[in-house]
């Protein structure tokens, strides 16, 4: 944990990755679908946490890192050529109701069908 200028402590990046995003990794490098969920009011720094800001890289940009890190390494092993990767990844987001995906270019009016 960090100290904050007024004295509060807070979780850096780093530690919340190693709380939360290792053990979705390592679930996910078993072979098991995996997923983050983040809830909270506006401002508590949902997307500040999944995503960062600038150098300080959210759960999401370091997951993606070492995934890419880990199938590299993989690769680069004795049993490499028997393997095939296939990395999916989706982010959703649930506002009022409505349910958009945030990688798509445009949603449709009123949200995703669920």
């Amino acid at each position: 944990p960090g100290m904050g200028t007024d004295g509060a402590t807070y979780a850096d990046q780093t530690a919340v990755f190693n709380d939360l995003g290792q053990g979705v990794l390592n679930n996910a490098y078993e072979g098991f679908n995996s997923c983050l969920f983040a809830y909270g009011q506006t401002g508590s720094g949902k997307s500040y946490s999944m995503v960062g800001y600038g150098t300080n890289k959210g759960i999401v940009p370091v997951s993606c890192d070492a995934i890419f890190k880990k199938i590299d390494e993989m690769k680069a092993g004795p049993d490499g050529a028997k393997f095939q990767y296939q990395v999916t990844i989706q982010m959703l987001e649930i506002y009022n109701e409505q349910v958009r995906d945030l990688f798509a270019k445009s949603n449709p009016t009123g949200g995703l069908k669920v």
